[in-house]
C-alpha cells in the first residue's frame, strides 16, 4: 500500500462529529447521522443533547418506542431541559399512550420545572390538533369581534381605538394585543406593532399566530434572524403549520439551507396546495436541488390554476422548463413575463442566462442591457454579460456599470458577483490593475460570507483516502459490467475539464451529463461512515453503491453505451470508483498551475463552494494538497487514468482530441473536433468558452498579473509545482 499523503490527523472531535450528525439528519440521512452520534457518545455517553437527537431521528422514522428509550436517558442526564420533555410529550402521543402521558406530567410537577414549562407541556399533551390557539378570557367575543370587522374594513383608527378600550377595561389576553399589533402594523407603525406582539407571546407562548404574524414584521424589516426564531418558536406548538413552515422555507433558501427549506415547504404545500408564493419557493428549492420533475408537478399545476400569476411565478416555471430542457417553453413563458411586468428584472436576466447556455449570445446580451436599461443592476447579469461580451473603453455600458458599483447601487446580495463582472470588464479594455483589484474585492466579499478556513477539501480528501485505505470489498456478480460504461473527466476546477468532456461529449456513442452529481450522492455518506467509525465498506453497502450509480447513470444515457460524468474532485476517489465500476475510464485534466489558479481566482463558483478559490495563498497550498492525491493514485494504481494537458489540446487540437478520445476507449469520429457547433446546453461557468472554437489566449495569462500573483507563484514553486513549467 502506498503511503497517504498527509493531511492532518482526522477531525473526530465532539465538536465536528456533531456538526456532520445534524447536517447529515437535515439531509435525510439518518445512517451517517447515527454514526456521528454513535461515535459522540462513544466518547462522551453523557451527553444528552446527542440522545435527544437519536429519538428525532426514531420519531421521524415512526419508531416512538426506541425515540422515549433515548428520552428517558436524556432526561436522566439533563432533567431541567424543557425541549426533552416536550419532546417525550409528542412519543407518548405518537404511542397513543394516555396513562404513560399523564404519568409523564405528574413526573415533570415534581421535577423542579418552572411552572411556565410545566403549563407548555400540559398544553402540548392536551393538544387535539389545534394546538396555538389562544383564548380571549373574558373579553366579550361579540366586542373582540366588532373590532376585528373595523379592522378588516380598513377602518384602522377607529379599530385601533376600540381594542384599546378592550384592552383597558378586560385582563390581558393574547389575541386582543395580536389584533392591536396588526393594526399597528397596518398603520407602518413597526415599533409599536413589535411591543404588542411580543406582550401577546409573553401572555401566552404557545400562540402561534403571534409568533408567525410577529415574524413576518422581523422579516419586512430585514431582521432575519428574529423573525426565524418567531417562526420557530411557532412550529413548537404547531409544527404542521404552513404558514410558518412557508416562511423559514424561504429564510433557508436566502440561507442556501436547502435541504431544511425542501422539508419546510414541503410541509407548506401540503397545507396550501394552492398558495402561489408557496408553490414558487418550493418549485426553486426543488430546482436547485435537482429534482425537476416534481418542481414541474407542482408549480405548472398553480401555474394552471392561477388566473394572474405573478412575475416570480412565470421565472420559476420558465427556469424549471429550462433544466427539464423544454426551452422553447421556457422562453415562451419568460417572454410572457417580460411583456406582462415591464419593471420585473428577474424573468429578462433568467432569459439571458438561457440564451447563454444555448449559445445565443446577442440575444443574452440584449437580455442583460435591457435589465441596465430598466435600472436593474443584478451583480449575477453583469457577471454573465461580463463573459459573454467583449468590452472596449467605447462600449456604452462601462462607465455606467462602474457607477452603480461605486454607489453600492446593486442588486441587494449580489455585489461579489458585480465585482467579477467588472474585473473581466477591466481585463478586456487592458486596466490590469483595476482588474486585479476588483478581483480581490470579490472574493473577499465572499470570503466574508464563507470563510476560507472552514473549507472542506482537505478533510474530505483525507477521509477519501483514508476510507480507501481500510480496504474495498471485492466485485461480485456481471452488474457491474452492465451498460453504459462511465468516462470521468476530473481535474480542478478551470482546469480544462469542460473542454475535454465537449470534444469526447460530442462523440456519437456518448451521451455528456455535464457535472450531474450522481456518485457523490452514491458514495460520500458511505466513505464518511467509514472514516468515523474505523470500519471498511460491507459488502452489501457497497454493491449498492455500485449498482446505485450504474442504475443512475443508465437513467441518463439516452440509449448510449457511454456516458460523461464532468466530476470535478472525483480525482479524490479514483479508487474508489474503479473499484466500483471496473470498465469505467477516469481522465484528469491538467493545466499550468498559475493559470489554473488564476482562473479559479477569476470565477465566482456556487456560493459556499471551493472556498480555497477565495485567498491566493490557501489556492496555493489546495493546489499542492491536489498533486499530492495524484502522484499517490499514480503509485498506487499505475495506469488506472490518463492525465491530458489543456496546453497540448490547445496546441494541437487533433492530437489532443485523438488522445481524449482513447482514453475515453471510443474511435476517432471527424465530427470531435467540432464540438463547439453541437446543440447540447452547457451550464457551467464555462457556456461561453465551449461554444467557441479552440483559442489559445488563456495559455499563459498569469504572466499579466505576475506581480499581483506573487504570494501564490511562491507558495507553487516552494512545493514544486512549477518544475514542469516554463517561467
Amino acid at each position: 500500500m502506498t503511503p497517504l499523503p498527509d493531511f492532518g490527523a482526522p477531525d473526530h472531535s465532539i465538536r465536528r462529529l456533531f456538526q456532520i450528525g445534524m447536517r447529515a439528519q437535515n439531509s435525510e440521512q439518518p445512517r451517517l447521522a447515527r454514526t456521528a452520534y454513535a461515535e459522540i457518545l462513544r466518547q462522551n455517553p453523557r451527553l444528552a443533547e446527542i440522545y435527544f437527537h437519536l429519538a428525532r431521528l426514531e420519531l421521524a422514522e415512526g419508531h416512538s418506542n426506541a425515540a422515549l428509550k433515548h428520552l428517558t436517558t436524556a432526561r436522566t442526564l439533563k432533567p431541567g431541559e424543557p425541549e426533552i420533555w416536550a419532546l417525550t410529550v409528542d412519543a407518548l402521543k405518537a404511542r397513543n399512550k394516555p396513562a404513560a402521558l399523564r404519568k409523564l406530567l405528574n413526573e415533570a410537577r415534581t421535577a423542579g420545572l418552572p411552572q411556565s414549562t410545566i403549563e407548555r407541556l400540559v398544553y402540548r399533551a392536551q393538544s387535539d390538533g389545534k394546538s396555538g390557539v389562544a383564548q380571549l378570557g373574558k373579553i366579550p367575543p361579540r366586542a373582540f369581534q366588532a373590532c376585528v370587522a373595523q379592522y378588516r374594513g380598513g377602518q384602522l383608527d377607529f379599530a385601533l381605538q376600540m381594542a384599546e378600550q378592550l384592552a383597558a377595561q378586560y385582563p390581558p389576553a393574547a389575541p386582543l394585543e395580536t389584533l392591536i399589533a396588526s393594526i399597528h402594523t397596518a398603520k407602518g407603525e413597526v415599533d409599536a406593532a413589535i411591543r404588542r406582539f411580543e406582550r401577546a407571546v409573553s401572555l401566552d407562548p404557545n400562540y402561534a399566530e403571534a409568533r408567525i404574524m410577529l415574524g413576518q414584521v422581523f422579516l419586512g424589516t430585514g431582521q432575519r434572524d428574529r423573525a426565524k426564531q418567531e417562526f420557530t418558536a411557532a412550529l413548537r406548538g404547531v409544527p404542521n403549520s404552513p404558514v410558518a413552515n412557508r416562511f423559514l422555507g424561504e429564510i433557508n433558501i436566502a440561507e442556501n439551507q436547502l435541504i431544511n427549506a425542501r422539508r419546510q415547504l414541503e410541509i407548506a404545500h401540503s397545507g396550501l396546495p394552492d398558495d402561489v408564493a408557496v408553490c414558487t419557493f418550493y418549485g426553486e428549492v426543488l430546482l436547485r436541488l435537482g429534482q425537476v420533475q416534481h418542481g414541474l408537478e407542482i408549480v405548472s399545476a398553480c401555474f394552471s390554476q392561477t388566473p394572474n400569476p405573478p412575475a416570480a411565478l412565470f421565472w420559476v416555471y420558465g427556469a424549471l422548463l429550462a433544466a427539464a430542457n423544454r426551452d422553447e417553453e421556457a422562453i415562451a413563458t419568460h417572454l410572457q413575463a417580460i411583456s406582462l411586468f415591464p419593471d420585473d428584472d428577474l424573468n429578462i436576466i433568467e432569459l439571458g442566462h438561457l440564451y447563454q447556455q444555448l449559445g445565443r449570445f446577442e440575444d443574452a446580451i440584449g437580455c442583460y442591457e435591457d435589465s441596465f436599461q430598466r435600472g436593474v443592476f443584478s451583480g449575477n447579469a453583469v457577471q454573465n454579460y461580463a463573459i459573454v461580451k467583449k468590452f472596449s473603453e467605447s462600449t456604452p455600458t462601462l462607465h455606467t456599470l462602474k457607477e452603480m458599483f461605486a454607489k453600492n447601487d446593486e442588486a441587494r446580495g449580489t455585489r461579489a458577483a458585480f465585482a467579477f463582472g467588472l474585473a473581466k470588464i477591466c481585463e478586456d479594455i487592458g486596466e490590469l490593475e483595476n482588474a486585479f483589484d476588483y478581483l480581490n474585492t470579490g472574493n473577499e466579499a465572499l470570503a466574508e460570507r464563507f470563510p476560507v478556513e472552514s473549507d472542506s477539501f482537505l478533510p474530505e480528501s483525507r477521509m477519501a483516502l483514508a476510507s480507501y485505505a481500510q480496504g474495498l470489498p471485492a466485485q461480485a456478480g456481471e452488474e457491474s459490467h452492465a451498460a453504459p460504461r462511465v468516462v470521468f473527466v476530473s481535474g480542478m476546477p478551470r482546469s480544462g475539464t469542460t473542454l475535454a468532456e465537449q470534444i469526447v461529449g460530442s462523440h456519437s456513442r456518448v451521451s455528456p451529463l455535464g457535472e450531474v452529481g450522481i456518485w457523490q450522492r452514491r458514495m460520500l455518506a458511505e466513505a464518511q461512515i467509514s472514516d468515523i467509525s474505523g470500519q471498511p465498506f460491507t459488502q452489501e453497502k457497497w454493491l449498492e453503491v455500485a449498482s446505485g450509480m450504474r442504475r443512475d447513470y443508465g437513467a441518463l444515457s439516452n440509449g448510449t453505451s457511454v456516458v460523461t460524468d464532468k466530476a470535478i474532485f472525483s480525482f479524490q476517489y479514483i479508487g474508489h470508483l474503479l473499484a466500483a465500476m471496473p470498465d469505467a475510464r477516469m481522465i484528469i485534466v491538467r493545466r499550468d498551475p498559475r493559470d489554473n489558479c488564476l482562473s479559479m481566482y477569476k470565477n465566482m463558483f456556487i456560493e459556499g463552494t471551493f472556498r480555497f478559490t477565495s485567498d491566493l495563498r490557501s489556492l496555493g497550498r489546495t493546489y499542492l494538497k491536489y498533486l499530492e492525491i495524484l502522484d499517490f493514485w499514480r503509485n498506487e494504481l499505475a495506469g488506472s487514468f490518463t492525465e491530458v494537458y489543456y496546453e497540448d489540446i490547445i496546441a494541437d487540437p487533433e492530437t489532443g482530441a485523438r488522445r481524449l478520445l482513447d482514453a475515453a476507449g471510443l474511435p476517432w469520429e471527424d465530427g470531435c473536433l467540432n464540438f463547439q457547433q453541437g446543440s447540447r446546453k452547457v451550464r457551467t461557468l464555462s457556456a461561453f468558452q465551449a461554444r467557441q472554437p479552440i483559442f489559445s489566449s488563456s495559455v499563459g495569462a498569469w504572466r499579466k498579473f505576475e506581480d499581483q500573483l506573487a504570494p501564490l507563484i511562491e507558495i507553487l514553486a516552494d512545493g514544486g509545482a512549477l518544475e514542469d513549467w516554463p517561467d
